[in-house]
């Protein structure tokens, strides 16, 4: 008798499992699905806090390279050869590298007034951080306008950039 009810169970179950089995997606939907905008929020991170050590650290970026101190400017940047700095169609990788093209194109006391504006920042869980902004360059003969997004990565010593992608305005 019991063998009779033992096929009947095993139907059954299967039969339910496949009741309760997510729909599959037809192979005619090709659009993805939206993306959020910007990541979710994480309830432990404290973006007031966060947000505000970022744009000390860039403050005083700001400060050091108005002051014509390349080596202070680069003090926000981390010091790693997996640095990647990208701008004008060329990346650099490692911090040394890009410590060398700043010295190689800009000299103290003609590096201008540097001035970081519309920052837009935003957390990567509780120890990451992108932040979108724009900048000027006010030189003597010409300004210089562009973007930039900087992804931050808080270390023991602090928050520090692991990647900036910067771009000069075509049109200003």
């Amino acid at each position: 008798m019991r063998c009779r009810f033992l096929p009947l169970l095993v139907v059954a179950l299967v039969l339910g499992a496949c009741a309760h089995a997510p729909e599959p997606v037809p192979e005619s939907a090709t659009e993805p699905p939206a993306a959020p905008i910007a990541p979710p929020m994480d309830a432990a991170v404290d973006m007031g806090a966060l947000a505000r050590e970022i744009r000390d650290l860039m403050m005083n970026q700001q400060a050091a390279w108005n002051a014509g101190d390349i080596p202070g400017f680069m003090a926000g940047y981390w010091e790693s050869p997996d640095l990647v700095f990208t701008s004008g169609a060329r990346v650099r990788r490692g911090f040394a590298e890009t410590l060398a093209a700043y010295e190689r194109s800009y000299r103290p006391g003609d590096m201008g007034q540097l001035y970081f504006h519309d920052l837009e920042i935003r957390p990567i869980g509780a120890d990451g951080a992108w932040v979108l902004g724009r900048y000027r360059l006010v030189e003597r003969e010409e300004d210089q306008v562009g973007l930039f997004t900087l992804i931050f990565r808080r270390f023991p010593e602090g928050w520090l950039i692991v990647h900036d992608h910067t771009s000069v305005a075509a049109d200003r």
